[in-house]
């Protein structure tokens, strides 16, 4: 794979073969023709497009809006990524509660360190009682006494801060015996937005409503300048904001991971696939996000497939998709929601292949199906946009999320 990755663009197509990120969910026992309008934060109702760089309000805490008597999950995620070496680094932080399982429910805090070069990885999961959690300002949020925290600096503009404690013992490690593991990890980055794009704005009501209040999804900074520290073991890595490295962040929630009652849940994957080009000049970058899958909802559609994607060409090229069938795979296939600030979504199909078997190196009982090549395709009026996406069985590491009885594992990879 090319260190940097190139740019194909014919008159309606755009191909990315790219040094990128992909992820894959299971939840387990053209010449630019047009500019968009301003890229400013918007709320546009049932509209064409998400919200261009959404403000801090859209990445709320929601617990409070969630029936108190369901369970309800909700985490920010970050990753760091060194485009030059292609290693990267990941926080995320949890809020879990469920009231039929109380062995589940508490405030997680999960840090992930990839190196490309040795196909090293180290993840390790900290728990904390839930009364440990506390936000404010829509989303700053405070875990175990400010041990690990979010600061809201503006509305494009977010520290993130954090220490674990290398004498604790984890709630899960994978790692914790390679050349990572052993020692301090300790993390104080600040994430600039470049671009950020929310696609549910208008949707996430109705997956409540008429739903199973199933995962919705924000990538509100998907593409951000970086600077700060991370200290892992003996290791220290300075990150300053070049085109060396880019940083990413999304927010997750709901009342219930995408899975099936009478499928297996591999029947219900989700996709989340992050594709940078940097640029010397960061309003210069192409980034594209896009996120889509599968998931049980309830009378009249039931089997949902949805999907969606910020393109980005540089500040003034914006694209949004958003595209949702019902009764997906059936004879009754219908289209729900088909909107584009360029024209309709005429395709948004993923396909997967070179499925390969990914053992968690502490129960080497469990192991799961991942594939090695996700291939991506979306259409609009005047965009063809094809991603290809090609990893290896040592370049993927698992995330556990926890879901009552259940665990959600985002399989990442490069």
């Amino acid at each position: 794979k090319p260190l940097f990755p190139k740019l194909y663009l014919t008159e309606t197509s755009l191909n990315m073969r790219p040094l990128a990120l992909a992820a894959f969910a299971l939840l387990l026992c053209a010449w630019p023709v047009f500019s968009a309008s301003p890229l400013d934060a918007r709320e546009p109702g049932f509209a064409n497009d998400g919200v261009v760089n959404p403000p801090p309000y859209y990445q709320r805490y929601r617990r409070t809006e969630y029936s108190q008597d369901a369970g309800f999950f909700q985490w920010w995620y970050f990753c760091i990524k060194d485009l030059a070496s292609g290693d990267y680094f990941a926080f995320a932080y949890c809020y879990d509660e469920f009231p039929n399982n109380a062995t589940s429910t508490g405030a997680y805090v999960t840090f992930l360190a990839m190196d490309s070069e040795q196909h090293d990885r180290f993840v390790r999961v900290e728990k904390n009682p839930l009364e440990a959690f506390s936000a404010s300002n829509y989303f700053d949020i405070n875990i175990q006494n400010g041990q690990y925290s979010i600061d809201v600096i503006d509305d494009n503009t977010f520290r993130l801060q954090g220490m674990m404690d290398p004498s604790s013992s984890p709630f899960y490690c994978d790692g914790c015996n390679s050349t990572w593991g052993g020692g301090l990890v300790k993390w104080d980055v600040t994430l600039s937005r470049i671009y950020g794009w929310y696609g549910e704005q208008d949707l996430e009501k109705i997956s409540i409503i008429f739903g199973k209040g199933e995962i919705c999804w924000n990538p509100y900074t998907h593409n951000s300048l970086v600077t700060g520290s991370v200290w892992v073991g003996d290791r220290q890595y300075e990150m300053s904001q070049t085109s060396q490295y880019r940083g990413y962040g999304d927010m997750n929630w709901g009342a219930r991971f995408p899975d099936g009652v009478n499928h297996p849940s591999l029947d219900y994957p989700w996709g989340w696939y992050n594709v940078i080009i940097p640029n010397d000049d960061p309003y210069k970058d192409v980034s594209i996000i896009a996120g889509c899958g599968l998931a049980e909802s309830s009378f009249p559609f039931y089997s949902i497939f949805a999907g969606f994607t910020d393109i980005r060409l540089g500040n003034s090229t914006h694209i949004g998709l958003r595209y949702i069938l019902g009764w997906d795979e059936t004879p009754f296939t219908v289209k729900l929601v088909d909107t584009s600030n360029d024209g309709s979504v005429h395709v948004f199909n993923v396909s997967r292949s070179q499925w390969v078997n990914f053992t968690d190196p502490s129960r080497p009982d469990l192991s799961w199906p991942i594939p090695l090549v996700q291939n991506l395709t979306m259409h609009s009026d005047h965009y063809h946009v094809s991603l290809d996406f090609v990893s290896t069985p040592d370049m993927y590491n698992r995330l556990p999320f926890m879901e009552g009885d259940k665990v959600f594992s985002d399989f990442g990879a490069r």
